[in-house]
């Protein structure tokens, strides 16, 4: 299961931004936008100047009923 692989790469790693941002995905692909949310965000803060982590926080924001925060940040 990718979200167990994932958990494990993240517990060896905190700081792994990527491995962050494809658990974020694989949550916000279960319905689950607030996990994803708080990954991609934990991402982003990592890699600040990466723009796909901006995207993905902006979507995982609009899946989670904030569009204005989404706004903001897109």
């Amino acid at each position: 299961d990718a979200l167990v692989d994932l958990n494990r790469a993240i517990e060896i790693d905190p700081q792994y931004a990527a491995a962050l941002s494809l658990r974020g995905s694989a949550w916000l692909q279960t319905g689950n936008a607030a996990a994803a949310l708080a990954d991609y965000e934990a991402a982003l803060r990592l890699s600040p100047d990466n723009p796909q982590l901006r995207s993905d926080v902006g979507f995982a924001l609009l899946f989670s009923g904030k569009p204005d925060r989404a706004l903001r940040l897109l």
